[in-house]
């Protein structure tokens, strides 16, 4: 209906070929549509993205993994990871389907989360405030003795003859 306002956000979208970049487009209304791609220092998203790897039997340590995925851009982990942390590629292909007065990237800032919460509600159109922040994280980074633990486990786990299978079914 005219005059809505809809938000619909999911990080898989950032991931998204150029290809589905335009089944999204045409299966929402293009001719409203906007997207915002928000982006966080790397810093702080590839170790986020390491630890997730982990928690689904990634053996490798902090250092190994950076290694792997900054050396060897080839390897399926690497493209997976770059996928959605090339943010100049995610914008350039929501840009090439929707133009660049319809995207807008918010950097945002590690040292004030409402930032991101204003910045949409400004896009939107809303009133300040109207926007809150969500309750305190409920998927908590692991710690540095948490995550080298969990990659030693992980590894011990696989050289006795763990599957993948089995791991997934009781992590």
């Amino acid at each position: 209906p005219s005059g809505v306002t809809s938000l619909i956000s999911s990080e898989w979208f950032a991931s998204a070929s150029d290809e589905r970049v335009r089944m999204i487009t045409e299966d929402l209304d293009p001719a409203r549509l906007h997207a915002v791609l928000v982006v966080r220092p790397l810093v702080s998203t590839l170790p986020s993205a390491w630890q997730q790897g982990l928690k689904l039997g990634g053996r490798l340590s902090l250092t190994e993994w950076l290694r792997l995925i900054i050396e060897q851009e080839d390897d399926p982990r690497a493209q997976r990871v770059w996928s959605k942390h090339r943010y100049d590629e995610i914008a350039r292909r929501w840009v090439s389907v929707l133009g660049p007065n319809r995207v807008t990237v918010i950097a945002a800032n590690e040292e004030d989360p409402s930032f991101i919460f204003s910045s949409f509600g400004h896009l939107l159109g809303l009133r300040d405030g109207t926007l809150s922040m969500p309750p305190k994280r409920t998927n908590p980074s692991l710690s540095s003795f948490e995550s080298d633990a969990l990659a030693e486990l992980n590894r011990i786990y696989f050289e006795r003859g763990g599957t993948l299978h089995e791991y997934r079914a009781g992590v």
